[in-house]
């Protein structure tokens, strides 16, 4: 049930934002702009950064995976470090270049937009 939760909210996290600032766009401020194309690398980034907090303060060390008896307060957090990790990939391979588009993208158009404004 959490890897579907999990997977779902990773492809709102990706897909969303595009959607937004493709529909949306000329309604929205630029700073809200940019926050919109660096959310799918903020959160890909984010986790795989807790992921590695977690690994090492709740010493997820041992088992098959090397990722074993994640514990906080007698709950086991294995599947939160474990999707943490795998959003690593996410981050580096789709995330990260799909974030530094989208902001290269709102750039150039921030750049048209002004370039616009001073020729009038």
């Amino acid at each position: 049930m959490f890897n579907f939760l999990s997977l779902t909210l990773l492809l709102i996290a990706l897909i969303a934002p595009v959607v937004i600032l493709i529909r949306k766009e000329e309604k929205l401020l630029w700073r809200t702009r940019y926050v919109f194309a660096s959310a799918p690398g903020a959160y890909a980034g984010i986790g795989w950064l807790l992921a590695n907090l977690g690994y090492e303060l709740l010493d997820c060390k041992g088992g098959l995976k090397d990722i074993h008896a994640c514990m906080a307060s007698a709950h086991d957090l294995t599947f939160l470090i474990e999707h943490g990790f795998f959003l690593m990939l996410v981050f580096m391979f789709i995330a990260g270049p799909l974030s530094l588009w989208l902001i290269f993208n709102t750039a150039l158009k921030q750049l048209g937009k002004w370039h616009e404004k001073q020729k009038i």
